[in-house]
């Protein structure tokens, strides 16, 4: 997990290991854990964008397989 603040914006990462050999679905899972969680919470009265990014990674390749942002 890690939280950057950088040019008026927030950006929250969180990083999954892919639950499927194709990749799918990890990093969606990541950004419903972010929420879930309530990391984003803390940051709502800031006044600025703040991005939840799902990153998954496949196990086997050890490459990003799956990447997601959604604004808020």
């Amino acid at each position: 997990d890690m939280i950057v603040l950088y040019d008026d914006q927030v950006f929250i990462f969180e990083f999954k290991m892919a639950a499927d050999s194709d990749g799918s679905r990890g990093a969606e899972e990541a950004i419903q854990q972010i929420r879930d969680r309530g990391y984003a919470d803390k940051y709502k009265n800031r006044q600025q964008p703040v991005h939840l990014i799902g990153i998954a990674f496949d196990q086997d390749g050890r490459n990003i397989s799956d990447f997601k942002v959604v604004t808020t």
